[in-house]
């Protein structure tokens, strides 16, 4: 079944996320139409999944993105590069590891072309606006071995990581909790991936009981970074947003005129993030079906 939408309405944190949680195998693909008015190219990514991992991308359907890659870094000759592209079609195990078998390429140096391949590629996505997503479960990865390195990561793990490398959080606004609403912690102990230091510190002090404005003054961060990190780690399941009874916030902001301060022009942000939203047109019923149509089907 296909899933279809815009990264405007259902961001990539999101959607990375019900591919975990549904250990989906399939194709990812998004896409921005050119606009030389605006002067924006026209952009296209491809990311496979296997139950819910990330096993490659690439920019194009070529099959040939891999071995470019080590052709660029002078990694194989012509000759080599050459016999590559002709075996690519009849290879019976990822690229990378046939490369390993036959002693052309070390294990370091499968983690750097993984790197530029999956990681870095698919952390730049974070910061695509308007494109249009379409993610088709019935896609197979038999084929792309080609454009395999054999190694793979969580989505959630780069999901992570784009949203931390991502500095504009304009058009996720409306997506951000609220400063007088709590965060509660959905497992105690620290997940298997690395959290960042104020990371950390959100999921510590992510007890249900204290804002995410309280949170932000007991570690010390901005209101706003507060409520960045605590989407991040909403995205990836680590959090659940919940509501405080009024009066513990109202006793808290008056302990805290820098924090009634923040929270204020926090929510001022979100009023106008708001007002913008509103102008604009409703999610398609088309694809709120195909998203319901897409969560009955997760494992």
């Amino acid at each position: 079944m296909a899933l279809t939408g815009y990264l405007a309405d259902y961001s990539l944190a999101e959607i990375l996320q019900f591919i975990q949680q549904g250990s989906k195998t399939g194709l990812l693909s998004i896409s921005i139409e050119p606009n030389p008015a605006e002067n924006i190219a026209g952009v296209n990514e491809y990311t496979w999944f296997q139950n819910g991992r990330v096993v490659a991308h690439a920019k194009d359907l070529s099959s040939f993105g891999l071995i470019s890659m080590l052709e660029k870094r002078n990694w194989v000759g012509a000759e080599t590069s050459a016999n590559l592209r002709v075996q690519s079609k009849t290879l019976t195990a990822p690229l990378g590891l046939h490369l390993k078998s036959i002693n052309l390429v070390d294990v370091e140096q499968l983690r750097i072309l993984f790197h530029a391949q999956v990681l870095q590629a698919v952390c730049s996505l974070f910061k695509l606006q308007n494109a249009k997503f379409h993610f088709d479960d019935r896609a197979s990865v038999a084929n792309i071995k080609p454009e395999m390195t054999g190694m793979s990561v969580t989505a959630v793990e780069v999901s992570l990581l784009g949203m931390r490398s991502l500095k504009d959080w304009t058009y996720l606004e409306r997506k951000l909790p609220a400063p007088e609403f709590g965060v509660q912690r959905l497992q105690e102990a620290l997940p298997e991936y690395k959290l960042d230091t104020q990371e950390t510190q959100m999921f510590t002090a992510s007890d249900g009981k204290h804002s995410i404005g309280e949170i932000a003054t007991e570690i010390g961060i901005s209101v706003r970074k507060a409520q960045e990190i605590a989407f991040r780690l909403t995205a990836v399941s680590l959090l659940k947003e919940i509501a405080l009874d009024s009066p513990s916030l109202e006793q808290s902001l008056k302990k805290s005129p820098a924090l009634a301060n923040s929270i204020s022009a926090s929510s001022a942000i979100s009023a106008s993030s708001a007002i913008a939203v509103s102008a604009k047109p409703k999610v398609s019923n088309s694809f709120l079906n195909n998203l319901v149509g897409f969560l009955k089907k997760q494992k």
